[in-house]
């Protein structure tokens, strides 16, 4: 008699896991959204100023340039801003804020020409999930979502004070104000809850952005003093830390949610909070003119304008000189490598090591230091705005810099073709030729393994 062809409750597991191999998906902190695979069509995302609702800063371990890129496209968007612009790419376009006013613009990822651009102001942080973008605009009293497809505005809401950015989690978006921290509904735009003090702060949201994770906000309160952690769902405070010493609106910085801890940068001070309890773990301080600290889940790397790069450790804070004479400036972090945005060259170094890997001159650089968005590195490419251009750099392609007509001239409902990086496959928002295989494979195997325990029996 022949043997019955058995699987145990491991091999079956073990096997699962191999196929889900197939297609590897990187969760971006924001629930129900994920930043998709390089292996599949679809590509990446960086959907808030430090690409996960997280704040986080850390890349995609797929996304990486491990050689220095040529300038693929380059765009000029409105007149020379320098310093503080936000940028987000989502699905098939960029979409570029500039600070210093002038007009949101949107550009196909793959070539840099315009698919949109409206006569609005947004001067803080955006955020993107599914097919919207959401933003603070007009004189930063408004906060509303626009459609990625054609900029059209899909909702709006006026809070009546000055607003800081968004954050995206779950089907709710969160914003920073100076009076209140609120809560609105992704699709309608209806208020949710406010957490309104009396404590306002005199002054703006200087480019602050709430963080989410796993079911909580985390803000600065509204005199910029004290941090909070509210219920997502409710806006129920849940914790408050202490008083933070140099508290100000123009000295904090977007908190960052990792592991078990909240990262919060307050001025030359950089507080390591507990999640659960809001007490401090340890505090760093030293030189000045530190940007967000940004993190891969073993380090926390910090730009100091007096040090360097440095990375701390996450139990003590002890820091060590990874990168010296080079800080101030924004960072990411990838699998292998921390890229800076300085303000007339762009670098990759080693993470371990502080070695340079490779170095890239901004061509024509006349204005201040980049210092709120950091250099975007998705697919094997890479985004980065400053001096008023838009500018796109890949490898493997050679020199490719085009110019465009300024997105200044382009109609406020101007919409093209839709992009050649969108997602194409369908199977459906967020699934690509990965997930497709995965799911044939899958269903292959456990068809032919229960036909071949049925023949058995």
């Amino acid at each position: 008699m022949s043997e019955k062809p058995t699987m145990n409750r491991r091999q079956y597991v073990n096997l699962s896991l191999g196929l889900l191999a197939v297609n590897p998906v990187i969760d971006n902190g924001v629930d129900g959204v994920q930043n998709k695979s390089s292996s599949g069509d679809e590509p990446l995302n960086w959907s808030a100023i430090y690409n996960d609702s997280a704040n986080t800063g850390e890349l995609s371990p797929q996304a990486g340039l491990t050689e220095t890129p040529d300038v693929r496209w380059q765009r000029t968007v409105g007149d020379s801003v320098g310093a503080a612009s936000f940028m987000i790419v989502h699905e098939g376009v960029a979409v570029l804020a500039p600070y210093s006013g002038g007009r949101l613009t949107a550009v196909d990822r793959a070539d840099g020409e315009t698919v949109w651009s409206k006569d609005v102001n947004v001067r803080n942080p955006m955020a993107a999930a599914g097919d919207k973008l959401f933003a603070a605009f007009g004189e930063n009293d408004t906060v509303g979502a626009f459609s990625l497809a054609d900029g059209s505005i899909l909702w709006d809401a006026e809070v009546g004070s000055y607003t800081g950015g968004v954050s995206v989690g779950g089907d709710s978006v969160f914003q920073q104000g100076t009076e209140a921290v609120r809560a609105f509904d992704t699709d309608s735009g209806d208020l949710l809850w406010s957490v309104r003090e009396d404590r306002r702060a005199s002054g703006g949201v200087n480019g602050i952005a709430p963080a989410y994770h796993d079911g909580f906000v985390y803000a600065p309160a509204a005199n910029y003093q004290t941090l909070l952690a509210l219920n997502a769902e409710t806006g129920e405070t849940v914790w408050e830390t202490e008083e933070l010493p140099n508290g100000n609106y123009n000295r904090l910085h977007t908190p960052v949610i990792v592991n078990d801890v909240v990262l919060m940068q307050d001025g030359d001070t950089l507080y390591c909070i507990e999640q659960s309890t809001g007490e401090r773990r340890w505090v760093y301080s030293s030189g000045r003119g530190k940007t967000n600290p940004v993190t891969d889940g073993e380090e926390i790397y910090i730009s100091d304008s007096q040090e360097g790069i440095l990375n701390l450790d996450f139990d003590t804070g002890d820091a060590t000189v990874l990168v010296e004479g080079r800080g101030g400036a924004p960072l990411t972090v990838g699998a292998d490598n921390i890229y800076y945005n300085d303000e007339f060259a762009l670098f990759a170094y080693d993470k371990q090591s502080g070695e340079e890997v490779w170095s890239l001159e901004k061509e024509g650089r006349t204005g201040t230091a980049f210092d709120e968005s950091p250099l975007i590195v998705l697919d094997g490419s890479a985004f980065y705005y400053d001096d008023g251009q838009f500018t796109k750099l890949s490898t493997g392609t050679g020199s490719s810099a085009t110019t465009s007509t300024p997105a200044d001239s382009v109609p406020s409902t101007a919409v093209t073709t839709e992009p050649s990086t969108r997602p194409t496959d369908a199977s459906g928002p967020g699934y690509g030729a990965g997930t497709a295989l995965f799911t044939a494979v899958g269903s292959l195997f456990v068809g032919n393994w229960l036909r071949m325990r049925h023949k058995s029996r």
